[in-house]
């Protein structure tokens, strides 16, 4: 190698200058965007700054009414201002959550668990508190931009004037969880500051809550509102009428006087639910206003147990109200006929066990063993028709099935029919049918049940599907009522004949047998008493199912009353009490 070439050094690639280059021209590129913006288009920028931007701000629905069959408010609206947190801004801020808890003199560790609550929803608003007084609105509009996602709106908060007394029907509302976002997601409602939780509210909530309105505003770059544009005014949810009367709520409310147990009356001419009260009850005030944790877990705790919904969800022994199914079991496999009779000495023995009698009745026919009770004749009118005879009767008379109510959670009892003996592995025994005879055993029925069984006896074996929903009024003055119809469910196969007999044979428990208590002067009723066992030392559960007048029935009703004793004695009285109250208040409504 010569020493020229040893003195050249390393050659150099062209591509080791393509990456400074573009680097140098993409920084004189920003340079000149920078220049741009700030020189050429900076006051025009400037100008925009101060006169801000055009955002949606969604304006939630009113909510429709609840209305009794007379039209008076079981759920109405007030206007009230609402602080709304949105979970995301300030979740992790616990500084800033004490300073906004310090102006709305709320807890801040309560406040913490509403946020983390809803932090499914970061960027979506909530209720944190309802009825804030106008200086602490003031406070946090001062404080806003200190509390990112934090403002105060008017909401349209939900009321109900009548507290406790229709509260398990009506239910209640409260803000949206993870399953409600869900379930409107597919909606045009938007996403409402309160949803319907329970109840009527819940069942009928897309018709309640209506249509989210959007007014378009100017805000700066502090997102201050400078002034508002176009808007879409929201369209108020729909106005439900119930089937309810508010009287009847209000009476056998009073007549309940806390007792655990449940009241329901019934039209039988259609199914519409006339009265629903369950005790004890509760305001379901508390969970539309968010009251304060501690004061709800003190209710969702409590050994009475009063947000559970008796009428529909709680089954019990009907006891002796079941001899009416044995009665018409009997009918229908044709093993008692208006003849028959039994002679009863005190108890009937099967094996070595002995059922007993409340009373020795000698030889006795359907029509006094019904008035008397005696569960001797029922016993062995039971062992002829057995279990599937019985279970027949009952199940086309309403039990053992769900009854098909507007609400959710409904408790469908129990009726031992071979599927149900085959589906939960029980074997039937020949005492089992005896048990069954006079209502105890494993059948079991709801108040809601039980109400539906005995209006179907009132219509001739007519059964309606019991129901709320009298009729629903779009917003709108010139919209018509959509008015709900009677659905007839079936009809159980009885012959005129029979079916006058057991009308008899029930109106006879009212006027000389266990049920005189429930006599009402003027008004002929018809019923049967029950008194269920359920636990060994404690009183039994007291029954009592009725319908009145005999001649043309209008309503037909049960009462129970948990550990409350004798049927006759404390059941049937609250009966007469809703029944009287009923046809002597309003003859020209009951009538229709």
């Amino acid at each position: 190698m010569s020493a020229i070439e040893q003195q050249r050094g390393p050659r150099l690639n062209s591509q080791a200058y393509i990456l400074p280059i573009t680097v140098g021209i993409a920084l004189i590129g920003i340079l000149l965007r920078l220049w741009f913006l700030q020189i050429v288009k900076g006051e025009e920028l400037g100008q925009q700054g101060l006169e801000g931007r055009t955002v949606s701000i969604s304006v939630p629905a009113p909510r429709g009414e609840i209305v009794d069959r007379r039209g008076l408010a079981l759920a109405g609206v007030k206007s009230a201002l609402a602080l709304m947190v949105t979970p995301g801004p300030i979740m992790d801020k616990p500084e800033l959550v004490g300073r906004l808890a310090q102006i709305c003199s709320l807890d801040k560790a309560e406040m913490m668990d509403d946020i983390k609550e809803n932090s499914y929803r970061r960027f979506l608003p909530f209720v944190a508190k309802l009825g804030i007084t106008a200086e602490q609105a003031v406070a946090v509009e001062e404080q806003r931009a200190f509390l990112p996602g934090v403002f105060v709106r008017p909401e349209s908060v939900r009321q109900y004037p009548f507290g406790p007394a229709s509260a398990h029907v009506i239910g209640y509302v409260g803000v949206p969880n993870k399953e409600d976002v869900r379930r409107l997601s597919e909606g045009n409602h938007g996403l409402p500051s309160f949803v319907g939780k329970v109840g009527v509210e819940r069942v009928y909530d897309d018709a309640l809550m209506g249509i989210a309105g959007k007014d378009w505003v100017e805000v700066d770059s502090r997102g201050r509102q400078l002034r508002a544009h176009n808007s879409d005014p929201p369209i108020p949810g729909s106005k439900v009428v119930l089937t309810i009367d508010l009287q009847l709520q209000k009476v056998a409310t009073e007549l309940m006087a806390g007792r655990k147990g449940a009241v329901v009356a019934l039209d039988p001419r259609s199914g519409e639910i006339l009265c629903m009260v369950s005790g004890p009850s509760f305001d379901p005030n508390l969970f539309a206003r968010r009251a304060p944790r501690k004061q709800v877990q003190a209710i969702l705790r409590s050994e009475l147990q009063p947000m559970h919904d008796r009428a529909s969800r709680s089954a019990y022994a009907p006891g002796s109200t079941f001899k009416i199914a044995t009665l018409i079991g009997g009918i229908q496999t044709g093993t008692l006929t208006p003849t028959t009779t039994y002679h009863c000495t005190g108890g009937v023995r099967l094996g070595s066990r002995l059922f007993r009698c409340l009373g020795h009745h000698g030889t006795i026919s359907y029509e006094r063993a019904m008035e008397k009770s005696c569960n001797v004749f029922f016993a062995q009118v039971g062992r002829r028709a057995q279990g599937e005879g019985m279970a027949k009767a009952a199940i086309g008379l309403g039990l053992g099935h769900k009854t098909g109510v507007d609400l959710l959670g409904e408790n469908p009892g129990i009726i031992p029919n071979e599927k149900w003996i085959k589906e939960h592995e029980r074997t039937w025994y020949p005492g089992d049918a005896i048990n069954m005879a006079v209502g105890q055993g494993y059948v079991e029925a709801t108040a809601l049940q039980m109400a539906t069984y005995i209006a179907t006896v009132a219509s001739r074996g007519k059964r309606y599907r019991p129901h709320l929903l009298r009729s629903t009024i779009p917003p709108g003055i010139e919209e018509k009522p959509i008015r709900s119809k009677p659905e007839l469910l079936c009809e159980v196969e009885l012959s005129d004949d029979w079916w006058d007999r057991i009308h008899r044979a029930l109106t006879r428990v009212v006027q000389s047998g266990t049920a005189r208590s429930a006599q009402i002067s003027g008004i002929t009723v018809a019923g049967k008493t029950g008194s269920s066992e359920h636990r060994r030392g404690k009183s039994s559960h007291g029954w009592f199912v009725a319908f009145a007048p005999v001649e043309h029935p209008q309503i037909a009703i049960a009462v129970v009353l948990e550990a409350g004793g004798h049927g006759g004695s404390v059941a049937a009285p609250v009966a007469r009490g809703v029944i009287e109250k009923y046809l002597r208040s309003r003859p020209q409504e009951a009538a229709r």
